[in-house]
């Protein structure tokens, strides 16, 4: 009988249930059949699918001649309820997923056009509260706007805080507001947070402070508190001999100061800073010192191993743990303190090296290198960088994307001063992500939940975060 007016192009082959190829009729190609085949003409069907938070969810047809265009369909399903989001998705017949954004559409009076066959799904707005720091659990967590939503539902969320007893400050960016808080009026705190907020707990300073030598317990402390000092450090780790007279304490630039151990005003008033070491001996010079950045920083007796080079006591002090980038090593004796290098080439001269009885060898610890990733992923904030890192690698290392993500659109900041460029980190679409650009220490990543972007907006968010984040204390520990 012929094809209707509705028919579409492409005829559908098969052979018991088994497709053999389509034909497209427009070719004005045509094939010889045999028994048993099957001839498919679909219809042009022009419907559109809408779900979601819209007044009448529903199939709707438009004529031949309409453009289907996101508002016009919005339009037919009885438009947004007030709890749909501003972020939409579009379903295309291929299996793509379009997401798109209802106030920029709007807001630049430039519809969007769809393809027939489309599904619309206009989702719930939701809160996205971004926690980190001393709480149980941080991560980014999502609120219905008819859940509650403050501070203290965002911190219950996060799996409460750790210990009350340690927080120092709780800071919150909402928006363009940024704000202090102490635990004490978090209950007190019932104001709704905004989307995008950014919640950092932050614990009391704390220190590591290392103490050897003739003391009841020795080893490596945090110790929290306001300027603590000498004396508080003996205290935690048990007390000192009575017989040593003099404490040599090495900052972590190597500097060694001597203090007389007797005078225990002195010891009160003496400030530790982190990563410093204390060592408490009877008799120096019988003795040689090695702390810092090796595995087992220890007190070595020169009556038993007898003379040491650099390289040995280096050995005996379990190693440098970053032999290839530690650069460089103090030896103190006798009030003066010299640098020697540390690179592979330098390792015979180490050998060489035999180094005082009374000395104190200190190796520096170094400054963890690090990359910034923000938006759409699990645990945002700081990743811990290693050479030859890519973005791909570090948005799984920051706990992988949320739902919520659009991959094929994030951004490489390499500084905020300057345009960031934008990565294809989506590898669902069937060809190769452009996700393995190599990253620097400092990079910045932003995962943003939709394709269509405000690079200025997006630069204050990540400003925003990037100062909560490198103002908090202890974020790597």
């Amino acid at each position: 009988g012929g094809l209707t007016d509705r028919a579409a192009t492409n005829i559908k082959i098969s052979d018991h249930d088994r497709e053999i190829f389509w034909l497209d009729l427009v070719e004005g190609n045509d094939v010889p059949l045999t028994g048993g085949q099957t001839v498919y003409v679909a219809g042009d069907d022009r419907f559109i699918y809408v779900s979601g938070e819209v007044n009448s969810p529903g199939k709707y047809e438009f004529a031949l001649e309409e453009e289907i265009t996101i508002l016009r369909i919005l339009a037919r399903a009885g438009g947004e309820k007030p709890s749909a989001s501003d972020q939409i998705r579009v379903l295309l017949p291929s299996g793509e997923i379009l997401p798109m954004s209802l106030s920029q559409i709007k807001n630049e009076g430039k519809d969007a056009s769809i393809e027939a066959g489309s599904t619309v799904l206009v989702p719930k707005q939701v809160i996205r509260v971004t926690v980190l720091g001393a709480v149980n659990n941080p991560g980014l967590y999502t609120f219905n706007l008819d859940e509650r939503h403050s501070l203290s539902d965002a911190l219950a969320r996060a799996g409460g805080l750790i210990d009350e007893n340690i927080v120092d400050k709780i800071a919150v960016q909402d928006g363009k507001l940024y704000s202090e808080f102490s635990t004490s009026v978090l209950q007190r705190r019932g104001d709704s947070l905004s989307d995008n907020s950014f919640v950092y707990v932050s614990s009391k300073s704390s220190i590591s402070v290392t103490i050897l030598g003739e003391i009841a317990r020795p080893g490596k402390y945090e110790i929290t508190g306001t300027r603590p000092s000498i004396a508080t450090a003996i205290a935690v780790s048990g007390g000192l001999d009575q017989s040593v007279t003099t404490l040599s304490l090495v900052g972590s630039d190597g500097r060694v100061q001597l203090i007389d151990a007797r005078k225990t005003e002195e010891l009160a008033r003496s400030y530790l800073e982190d990563e410093d070491t204390i060592v408490a001996l009877k008799n120096y010079e019988s003795f040689i010192t090695v702390i810092g950045d090796v595995k087992s920083p220890g007190v070595f007796s020169v009556s038993e191993y007898g003379d040491l080079s650099l390289a040995e006591l280096l050995s005996l002090a379990g190693g440098l743990s970053n032999f290839e980038t530690s650069g460089r090593i103090f030896i103190s004796s006798a009030g003066k303190t010299e640098e020697v290098a540390t690179t592979p080439e330098d390792f015979i001269s180490l050998a060489r090296k035999v180094v005082s009885p009374g000395s104190t060898i200190y190796v520096p610890y170094l400054e963890p290198a690090r990359v910034y990733v923000f938006g759409e992923v699990q645990r945002p904030g700081v990743v811990r960088f290693y050479e030859g890192m890519t973005a791909i690698e570090a948005v799984i290392e920051a706990g992988g994307p949320t739902s919520y993500a659009v991959l094929g659109n994030a951004l490489l900041f390499q500084n905020l001063e300057e345009q960031p460029l934008v990565l294809d980190l989506d590898q669902q679409k069937g060809k190769p992500a452009k996700g393995s650009v190599p990253l620097l220490p400092g990079n910045i990543i932003f995962v943003p939940q939709s394709s269509i972007v405000n690079i200025k907006d997006i630069m204050s968010i990540v400003a925003s975060s990037l100062s909560i984040v490198n103002s908090a204390v202890g974020i790597f520990k």
